[in-house]
């Protein structure tokens, strides 16, 4: 799954790439992890909240709604996975709407 960000002219200057996955990490539809495997934002972006509002997208989707846990691919310790964190501290990180 991908989520962006774009402007009014239509330019993506966000994305992030995504899997709800299960516990042996195969994709599963409404599975109990979420894999996020690439965030990318514009350079010019990067010091907004763009990052929260692409965590808020993935948090508020309705194949996540299942998910207890997350974790990615750690590119500054060899490639290693990250630890499975609970979902909430993702949703802290998201910006509340409404």
């Amino acid at each position: 799954m991908i989520s962006f960000l774009d402007n009014p002219e239509g330019y993506i200057y966000a994305y992030i790439e995504w899997y709800t996955t299960d516990q042996e990490g195969h994709n599963q539809e409404n599975g109990e992890f979420i894999y996020i495997e690439e965030i990318w934002i514009h350079p010019d972006k990067r010091k907004t909240t763009a990052l929260n509002h692409l965590v808020y997208k993935v948090d508020k989707h309705p194949f996540t709604y299942k998910s207890k846990w997350v974790y990615w691919l750690n590119q500054k310790h060899n490639e290693r996975l990250t630890r499975s964190f609970p979902r909430e501290r993702l949703a802290k990180i998201g910006v509340r709407h409404g």
